[in-house]
């Protein structure tokens, strides 16, 4: 009965923490503009020295890259999760089919994000920073195809691990 807590553990961790980087993800860029006007109150001369796109620029390339740093340790982070889950589950359950079937389809997802996905959108993401304005359009389309393969399958694993909680 232990190892199905140390499950019900384990993977509410994971899908809180994921949750919690979903989150973080989609509101960091919202901080671009309180960052700016933090700027332009304290330092007005500055702001007007070096201008406003400048910086709104690099206040965004800081938050980009904050945010591919983070998700490039969660899919660390993360991996280790899913196979640790996976061994878990192997003992914890006698042999239960469906859960292994959804903690090992959880494992092959978060080992394909890391390993497949992200390091071609973080590339395509980093393309986009200072892209000339004749090369946006199609930076943008190839960033949007690795980003919804990646959002996808962060539904499917999230999907799936719905799924395992309701089977243990």
């Amino acid at each position: 009965m232990h190892t199905r807590r140390l499950t019900a553990l384990l993977l509410g961790l994971w899908l809180g923490a994921s949750l919690l980087m979903d989150w973080v993800a989609s509101d960091s860029f919202s901080t671009v503009e309180a960052s700016f006007k933090s700027a332009q109150e304290r330092d007005p001369e500055m702001v007007r020295t070096i201008g406003t796109e400048p910086i709104k620029a690099l206040l965004r390339y800081q938050t980009a890259e904050l945010n591919r740093h983070h998700f490039y340790v969660w899919g660390y982070v993360q991996s280790v999760f899913a196979i640790v889950l996976l061994v878990v589950v192997l003992f914890a359950t006698n042999g239960n089919k469906s859960a292994l079937i959804l903690s090992g389809t959880m494992a092959l997802l978060t080992l394909g994000m890391q390993f497949g996905v992200m390091p071609a959108m973080l590339e395509r993401d980093r393309a986009l920073d200072f892209a000339a304005s004749s090369d946006l359009e199609r930076e943008r389309a190839a960033f949007g195809g690795s980003h919804n393969t990646f959002i996808g399958m962060e539904l499917m694993k999230l999907l799936s691990g719905c799924g395992l909680t309701a089977v243990l």
